[in-house]
């Protein structure tokens, strides 16, 4: 993997994502609404 391709910083979420919220009921992620109800903390990674 190259330099720009690795992971630099994280962050580990309070609870598990649930179906009908975050995930579909085939379990992918709902990514506008994870985007939104977590933009605070995304937001600090990139700070």
């Amino acid at each position: 993997m190259s330099r720009p391709e690795t992971i630099k910083r994280f962050r580990i979420l309070p609870g598990q994502f649930e179906v009908g919220a975050e995930l579909t009921p085939t379990g992918k992620t709902r990514r506008d609404y994870v985007m939104a109800k977590y933009a605070s903390d995304i937001d600090a990674l990139y700070a």
